[in-house]
């Protein structure tokens, strides 16, 4: 019930949760942010963030 509370408070804070495209984990964004990945470490290449990778793949 916590989580859901933590949840709603977020969406009301103008907040919303998105997957990353590369480690599959959650993370939240500002509204109107159309980002695709996390800030967090790329596990599929240690030097770079997920953000990093994902820009230089496309």
């Amino acid at each position: 019930m916590l989580l859901k509370a933590d949840f709603m408070t977020a969406l009301n804070a103008g907040h919303n949760i998105r997957r990353c495209l590369v480690c599959k984990k959650y993370f939240l964004v500002r509204s109107g942010v159309h980002a695709l990945y996390c800030e967090g470490r790329c596990p599929l290449d240690e030097r770079f963030t997920c953000r990093q990778y994902g820009s230089y793949e496309i």
